[in-house]
């Protein structure tokens, strides 16, 4: 099918069948299946629910996604964090440059992918094993009425998470790209690489703006559940906030000072809030969409954009925050870990929780100083932590061989590392092809040249 914009390691094809039947016992029919007289036959009756649980399958896939973002965010941000301890540039005066590491503005663009890459990187590895601890559970005792509550929930889960997972290593990867300046775009730096490679995941296994149609849909049935007495069940606990929707919207954000943001509490409930608040929002928006006469289909497709698609992702960060908030929490986890462990919790929160300061001024907060303060926090959680980025990015980084970037060598040695990697590639003292029929070109034109006088 031809070359890719990355992963050209892998061949793409098709298959092609002419006249060529296939046998009964080949069909994939846990599900579904075709009798020997033809007749189709499924355990699950409604169309729906049933094409629901076939699409439920990806979800492994989906897990395994959500680890490969996280791993090209976190190569992307060893090479941009290694580069800016070392590269230097400008100063208070001429008598030193200052490494870029230094300027809060470059802090500021690369620690809250920091904080995001650790807190997707733990509740993925979590989801993942959940995943599979449902699957053998299923295999050795059948699809329990407690299994179809989990099975239902880690759908939602990696149908949310995996946007999540992919935009924000899109983004981070992106940055690290602009961080490194012009070093950073060599094909040598290997970040353009690592961008291209990532691409893919943000479409295959279900494309994101699909996906998050499908959380926000199992969201809104959480939602109905409520308003018909039931209670929600959530065996990873990822919605059962929802059972108390009247409390959270009565929730407002009162802290005076910055030290009171320090708290990952204060951000998981400002998410609980946004997400009761839009479940609300979306609720309504598609009751006015019906009473004009829509059909359910086009009035839950005009109700993505700024509700339901928005109602996915922040349900996505909330979960995320609140595992990581109860992994960092560990009293096994040495103190010193957990102190930088808990900042960063505490920058994620913060960080994610700024993106969406329109939805908070709908209801949850009612004067510009408290957005301030989340600002405020953000920027002192980028000084506190701007000591220990290195170390961070250490414990994820693999070896030289591996990362294969000039500008990211664990010993610091970048323009070493530039200079013997351009010294050995091909053709870079040599005189190009091309000068010699320049150079030939010019010598013949400057014979003919006449003067205009």
């Amino acid at each position: 099918m031809g070359s890719k914009i990355g992963l050209n390691g892998l061949d793409n094809g098709f298959a092609q069948f002419h006249h060529y039947r296939i046998p009964r016992d080949s069909l994939f029919n846990r599900l579904s299946d075709v009798t020997p007289e033809g007749k189709f036959v499924s355990s699950i009756k409604n169309d729906n629910r049933r094409f629901g649980a076939a699409l439920a399958n990806l979800s492994a896939g989906r897990c395994a996604i959500i680890c490969m973002c996280t791993t090209n965010l976190l190569k992307a941000l060893v090479i941009a964090v290694r580069y800016s301890g070392v590269r230097r540039q400008f100063g208070p005066d001429e008598s030193e440059e200052l490494p870029i590491w230094e300027y809060q503005l470059q802090r500021w663009r690369l620690l809250p992918y920091i904080s995001a890459a650790y807190a997707i990187h733990v509740f993925g590895k979590y989801i993942c094993e959940s995943f599979y601890d449902y699957s053998v559970e299923s295999v050795a005792r059948g699809n329990s009425p407690e299994n179809k509550i989990l099975s239902g929930e880690l759908h939602c889960l990696s149908c949310a998470l995996k946007p999540l997972s992919g935009w924000t290593a899109r983004d981070g990867i992106q940055e690290c790209r602009e961080t490194c300046g012009g070093h950073g775009y060599l094909t040598i730096a290997r970040i353009g690489d690592i961008r291209n490679d990532h691409d893919a995941n943000l479409t295959y296994e279900g494309d994101n703006n699909v996906l998050v149609q499908q959380a926000s849909q199992f969201l809104l049935l959480q939602l109905r559940n409520k308003q018909m007495g039931r209670k929600v069940s959530s065996p990873l606990n990822s919605f059962d906030f929802i059972n108390d929707m009247d409390n959270n919207l009565k929730r407002k954000l009162t802290v005076t000072s910055v030290d009171e943001l320090m708290n990952p509490k204060i951000c998981l409930d400002a998410y609980k809030w946004l997400i009761c608040h839009l479940l609300v929002e979306c609720d309504r928006c598609l009751k006015e969409e019906i009473g004009k006469g829509v059909d359910p289909f086009t009035a839950f497709s005009n109700c993505q954009a700024y509700r339901l698609r928005n109602l996915a992702v922040i349900f996505a960060e909330h979960a995320t925050l609140q595992y990581f908030q109860l992994y960092v929490s560990n009293p096994s986890i040495p103190r010193e870990v957990c102190d930088v462990l808990r900042r960063l919790c505490c920058l994620y929160g913060l960080w994610s929780l700024d993106k969406h300061v329109a939805f908070l001024y709908e209801g949850y907060v009612s004067t510009p100083a408290s957005v301030r303060l989340i600002r405020e926090a953000i920027i002192c959680l980028c000084s506190e932590l701007k000591d220990d980025a290195i170390s961070l990015m250490d414990v994820y980084a693999p070896p030289d061989l591996v990362l294969n970037s000039v500008i990211g060598v664990a010993d610091g040695q970048i323009y070493k590392s530039i200079y013997g990697q351009l010294v050995r590639w091909p053709g870079t003292f040599e005189v190009p092809s091309f000068m010699t029929e320049v150079l030939n070109h010019s010598a013949d034109s400057s014979d003919n040249v006449s003067s205009k006088l």
